[in-house]
């Protein structure tokens, strides 16, 4: 939980649950002052009275148990109260209970939930292999780059896709990530290749990704499609319809990905041309 003796590390090793905004304040010192306190206290008036032991023994004694205690109790009582801040809700048997937060991030009403099945996400973080070196990625582990998806501090790793370290556009109650989807990080890769081009030619990369956004999110029978440019607001086009009409929409666009897989093909030109009528582009012009 500590990166050092009293620095909390900014999210847990364990869950991924972030930690580095939760604040203890001065709490730790006064717990610390109030339990070695009274040990103490309690100890010498024993003492005293039972031995009467001469004034160097007693300032050694107690000022060497003062100093011992607090400093053994300081990390683990600052380790408590982190930990109390963070609400951590139950999982039973065909039940679930959750918290609803308000805008203040304070709980605003517990719910218990019957389920059947359930799939829960941990929160996403970097690879190990790559976390807490400094200048490449955020504290969560994922790879910091500038707008051609390339990393300032060392100029020779580009990044794109889900371990992109992007900023949320605003503050939310509950810490959250950005969602990175397909059409999105197909812009990251043409600018990249582009780039790693303009590079082996000698040149500085100017390839942007827009990072537009569009899916057709299948939801058994119905499902919700959505266009979005760019998916970071602000936004120039923001759009979405459901329908029964998503789910044939998602059937035929597999098919006709499968397809372009086993031909060999990326983007057939008819597909480039179609996207660029509809004014859906991967890189910025």
């Amino acid at each position: 939980m500590f990166r050092k003796f009293l620095k909390v590390v900014d999210c847990c090793e364990v869950c991924g649950e972030e930690l580095h905004h939760h604040r203890a304040d001065d709490a730790p010192a006064y717990f610390v002052i109030a339990i070695v306190g009274h040990v103490v206290v309690a100890l010498a008036f024993i003492v005293e009275i039972a031995f009467w032991p001469p004034l160097w023994v007693s300032l050694a004694l107690w000022l060497s148990l003062t100093l011992i205690m607090s400093i053994a109790l300081l990390q683990p009582v600052k380790g408590a109260l982190v930990t109390a801040l963070v609400k951590v809700t139950k999982v039973e048997p065909g039940v679930m209970h959750v918290e609803e937060v308000g805008e203040d991030g304070a709980v605003k009403k517990t719910h218990d939930l019957p389920f059947g099945f359930s799939m829960m996400l941990p929160a996403f973080r970097g690879v190990p292999a790559v976390s807490n070196i400094e200048g490449l990625t955020n504290p969560r582990g994922f790879i910091i780059v500038d707008k051609h998806q390339r990393n300032p501090a060392f100029p020779e790793i580009f990044a794109l896709g889900v371990c992109v370290a992007i900023p949320p556009t605003g503050p939310t109650p509950v810490p959250v990530g950005v969602p990175k989807t397909g059409f999105m990080i197909e812009s990251m890769v043409t600018a990249i290749a582009a780039n790693l081009s303009l590079i082996l030619d000698g040149q500085e990369p100017t390839a942007e990704a827009t990072w537009n956004a569009v899916c057709l999110a299948d939801f058994g029978d119905g499902g919700v499609a959505f266009v979005a440019q760019p998916q970071i607001p602000p936004r120039n086009v923001n759009w979405s319809s459901s329908g029964k009409w998503v789910h044939l929409a998602k059937v035929g666009f597999e098919k006709y990905f499968l397809r372009k897989v086993r031909k060999g093909e990326s983007e057939p030109f008819y597909e480039k041309l179609a996207m660029h009528a509809l004014g859906i582009k991967k890189l910025r012009f």
